[in-house]
């Protein structure tokens, strides 16, 4: 089950992997300001905040998250297909909302058909969703080694590529049984009246959002400085690196901190990472700090599943995970996006020091999580 699993995070990352270094450079192929890619990143952000709550609830009712995944993913590729036609802003605008309704949704189900496996199995969540990690590295090492010398378009063949080999790992899932929620329940709302369950979505939604400014221009920022694409892609998989070494030990060093010193150390990393990213303009002195991405990144994403998982019933989690996904992120990402748009063209590598303000309000909500949340929370 394991392997199935975490074949379906290496398929999923496969697409992530292209995407979040390199998309903003087809974006930018296609004639696109930096204002207006932060707005294009920000759409799929905004339709998640609509779309992800509706499918999750379907799902918790239905309980069939397997045949979700495989229409989320062959959705996702008919939709990048739409991209080929040629067209302006507003084409973009468009097929970028509807590809966002599929993209959106794949990883909050897939990490809630994972959290269900975890706990029915006694299963590892680390090691499996480092196998995405993984294919992360690849595909952004990849990716940059294809893109020497060779027209962005090459970008849409591979996210297209990508999203066919998940669309086919997705059949290979396991169906997980849990609790259905009753079909009049309204597990949305159940949820927003869940005080320790609020508290999760903010602590962990605050860390995540810091990583604004690198996956909307990181990649602009740094080839702005002269460093090529293929030294962008290793400085990426460096990151994930760190990332997948995280993953394979969060178990113990879950059971050893507990998950809110995870979201606290994600915290104080943040502040190191993005206050010197802003100064740093050489690629030995960014590949000393991208390995920080185990800490800003992972260790928050891990304390986030098992806060989830504590702060909710499992007849909910699929909701549980899709709210987290549509206001955390997707509400968050929707603001962000745009700002960091117009931070990088004011600032440039200085809306990295933002960021860093970002990172210290995560700190701070997050020791108010250990201070204020139930003892279920902070066991």
């Amino acid at each position: 089950m394991s392997l199935r699993l975490s074949l379906n995070f290496a398929a999923i990352f496969l697409a992530i992997g292209i995407a979040m270094p390199f998309w903003p450079v087809w974006l930018e192929s296609r004639g696109m300001s930096a204002a207006e890619i932060g707005l294009l990143l920000a759409v799929g952000s905004w339709i998640r905040i609509v779309s992800n709550p509706v499918i999750a609830q379907a799902v918790d009712r239905h309980g069939r998250r397997r045949a979700t995944l495989i229409v989320l993913s062959a959705g996702a590729f008919a939709s990048y297909l739409l991209y080929f036609l040629d067209g302006g802003f507003w084409w973009l605008f468009a097929v970028t909302a509807f590809s966002g309704v599929f993209f959106g949704a794949i990883v909050p189900i897939a990490d809630n058909l994972t959290m269900l496996a975890v706990q029915a199995h006694r299963l590892d969540y680390g090691r499996i969703r480092l196998w995405g990690s993984i294919t992360f590295i690849l595909a952004a090492i990849g990716g940059g080694a294809l893109l020497v010398g060779r027209s962005a378009e090459l970008v849409l063949w591979l996210m297209c590529a990508a999203f066919a080999v998940a669309t086919a790992a997705s059949f290979a899932l396991p169906e997980i049984d849990a609790p259905r929620a009753q079909p009049r329940q309204v597990a949305a709302l159940r949820l927003l009246r869940n005080r320790d369950y609020l508290l999760v979505i903010v602590a962990c939604g605050v860390p995540q959002l810091s990583h604004v400014v690198m996956y909307g221009f990181g990649t602009l920022h740094w080839r702005a400085l002269g460093i090529p694409e293929d030294v962008i892609g290793w400085l990426w998989a460096e990151a994930v690196i760190a990332e997948i070494i995280l993953f394979a030990v969060s178990g113990a060093l879950a059971r050893r901190l507990g998950a809110l010193r995870l979201l606290v150390l994600a915290g104080l990393a943040g502040l190191v990472r993005w206050t010197l990213t802003a100064v740093a303009d050489a690629p030995l002195e960014l590949a000393l700090l991208q390995p920080f991405h185990a800490f800003t990144f992972a260790a928050a994403h891990v304390a986030t599943m098992h806060l989830i998982v504590r702060a909710v019933s499992p007849a909910f989690g699929a909701t549980a995970q899709g709210l987290y996904s549509a206001l955390a992120i997707g509400a968050g990402m929707a603001v962000m996006m745009p700002v960091a748009g117009f931070l990088f063209t004011r600032l440039g590598g200085d809306a990295f020091m933002v960021m860093a303000g970002i990172s210290a309000l995560g700190l701070g909500v997050a020791l108010m999580l250990a201070r204020f949340g139930s003892r279920t929370l902070r066991a």
